[in-house]
């Protein structure tokens, strides 16, 4: 299965994307790049885990 973890720089959320990838999901991760990220998603990215 193919997720998204938000925030995956941060301590729970890496040791989250680990786990998931060790389990045999493939793993976006994403995080902040600056203050250009909006929220919410925009719909084309939502809809990487169709």
């Amino acid at each position: 299965m193919k997720i998204i973890v938000i925030g995956a720089t941060g301590t729970l959320s890496s040791a989250v994307a680990r786990q998931l990838e060790q389990r045999g999901h493939e793993v976006v991760r994403a995080a902040p790049a600056g203050p250009e990220i909006r929220w919410p998603l925009p719909a084309e990215t939502a809809t990487l885990a169709r």
